[in-house]
């Protein structure tokens, strides 16, 4: 059973957007880049700073102190997709929360963009989102898109010793966008590496992760025991590779191992600072930098070096190690530190309060004693439309955000360079308490007033406590009506696993069955699930 502490969880998701947000800064920067951003040649804390988004034809924003990325707007994508009961809500992340994310991503890959585009389309889903644009391929995404976001399935777990309770829907979660091992692996070891520090209050040492890389073994037979994934994801993967799915897990799990093999290298050398830990693992090279397993290993490996000096030091050493991966690195850092130093960072973040009380629900779930959940429209009726922008609805002079609701404005627009000015960033809040940077049409707007909880995110004040506070429930969806030229209607897979069972306890109706045919027929899992289904229901039938 669970013996965490509420503050272990909210420490922990502290931490992981303080990094989050001060790797941002540095992010894919050299020298003068950081120069142009912040004025500064060294980040030492939280500043304010500026970034050109969108291209030749985008736009300069103002971030503010304690602004994230993608990284932590995806981790709050996954926990409100986690319900009251525990259930991960795999359809709402895929085809809402991770579409609707497009229209505000900072610092997104390329990757987890094409993916997300092919999401909205009406004949994807989580399970078959083979995506291939532009030499950018499902099966070979396999970067660390997927390990930064899985934290909350970790911190809800109702149990962490049971790893298996957990970690499929850690693996659900990471396939809906990238497919190549090294993603997946990268995903499953950071939440062991997290649980183990939640668990036991320290961090790990290179014994524990190799207990953990041996899971990379397993997470064939992970996929291989979800009746969808076994059903749909997997025979489509090997179709589209060639390749043996064990195999190639294996390969992963002896790169992972030699990753320790220079971690143990580094500690025996005895310069224990960062910067040789990540000229030892090569944490500079383009090709491999964002790699979903190399920055797990990475981030476990630096957490080591917290006994070495005050904490905010060392991500100061994370993120000044230009040309590197700093946010992820420091994000996935400070998850595993939170769980454990019984400390929060001393500087507040953009949203602090709406994460700390993201992860007062998280707590709650673990211990099953939560009433929140986030309302999402009807899965039936949701529809995606055919532009990012359309996400954000200006009719009446006012904001609307689907599925978010309406929302107020807190800054000033950001006006593309283009001729014709048709678009602008902006930066608003939500019902939820999330703030965001959308891209909506330059139409004329009501003006809003700030509020004093607003008007802080950009003042850097830093004056006032977070104080935990009992988490809200969500408010409803006010409109979905979005203009569209294609729609998107969820359909929810059936669990074959389920169907078996309500066959059995129907004595085998032929006439139940008949209807479970037609179910899986018309569902993504289409003729391999009508053929799998039947397989079993022969098997029952006949011992």
């Amino acid at each position: 059973m669970n013996n965490i502490q509420l503050e272990q969880i909210v420490n922990s998701a502290l931490w992981a957007a303080y990094g989050d947000a001060l790797g941002f800064i540095t992010e894919l920067a050299d020298k003068k880049i950081l120069k142009a951003r912040t004025g500064l040649t060294k980040v030492t804390e939280l500043v304010s700073w500026k970034r050109s988004i969108g291209g030749k034809f985008g736009t300069t924003i103002t971030l503010p102190i304690g602004a994230y990325s993608d990284d932590t707007q995806l981790r709050l994508s996954t926990s409100r997709s986690i319900k009251k009961n525990g259930h991960f809500a795999i359809h709402a992340f895929s085809k809402i929360e991770i579409p609707a994310w497009q229209n505000y991503a900072l610092g997104a890959g390329r990757g987890s963009k094409v993916a997300a585009s092919n999401l909205s389309k009406i004949n994807s889903s989580w399970l078959n989102n083979f995506y291939s644009k532009d030499g950018i391929d499902y099966v070979n995404g396999g970067g660390n898109g997927a390990a930064m976001r899985v934290q909350p399935h970790v911190w809800s777990a109702s149990n962490l010793e049971d790893v298996e309770s957990y970690l499929l829907d850690v693996i659900r979660n990471s396939l809906t966008t990238h497919g190549h091992p090294r993603a997946i692996a990268g995903a499953v070891f950071h939440a062991l590496s997290l649980s183990y520090a939640l668990i036991n209050k320290s961090p790990p040492n290179t014994s524990d992760l190799r207990v953990y890389n041996k899971w990379t073994l397993k997470i064939p037979s992970l996929i291989a025991s979800d009746s969808n994934l076994s059903t749909v994801w997997m025979t489509q993967y090997e179709n589209s590779t060639g390749k043996n799915l064990t195999h190639e897990y294996r390969l992963v799990y002896d790169e992972i191992n030699s990753y320790i093999d220079t971690i143990e290298e580094w500690q025996a050398g005895g310069n224990l600072k960062y910067a040789d830990l990540a000229s030892k693992l090569n944490l500079y090279d383009e090709k491999t930098r964002g790699s979903g397993s190399l920055t797990s290993v990475a981030a476990s490996a630096a957490v080591m070096l917290i006994y070495n000096g005050p904490i905010e030091e060392l991500f100061i050493e994370i993120i000044n190690e230009l040309h590197t991966d700093t946010d992820t690195i420091a994000t996935m850092a400070g998850a595993i530190l939170g769980a454990f130093i019984g400390a929060r960072p001393s500087q507040r973040l953009q949203d602090d309060e709406y994460i700390v009380q993201d992860a007062c629900r998280l707590f709650d779930i673990s211990k099953n004693d939560s009433q929140v959940d986030f309302n999402y429209p009807d899965s039936m009726t949701w529809k995606n439309p055919s532009s990012i922008v359309d996400y954000i609805n200006t009719d009446n002079g006012r904001l609307n955000f689907h599925p978010f609701g309406d929302l107020r404005v807190i800054s000033e627009a950001f006006l593309s360079r283009a001729k014709n000015n048709n678009f602008c960033n902006q930066w608003v809040i939500s019902p939820v308490g999330q703030s965001f940077l959308i891209k909506r049409r330059n139409v004329k707007i009501e003006e809003s007033t700030f509020s004093e909880q607003e008007s802080l995110i950009f003042s850097g004040d830093t004056s006032k406590k977070l104080v935990i506070t009992t988490p809200k429930i969500a408010p409803p969806i006010i409109s979905h009506d979005v203009d569209t030229t294609e729609t998107s209607s969820i359909n929810q897979d059936p669990n074959i696993d389920e169907l078996v069972l309500a066959a059995k306890e129907s004595n085998f109706n032929p006439k139940v069955i008949g209807e479970h045919i037609i179910i899986i027929a018309n569902s993504i899992l289409g003729t391999n699930g009508v053929i799998s289904y039947s397989a079993i229901i022969s098997n029952k039938i006949n011992t």
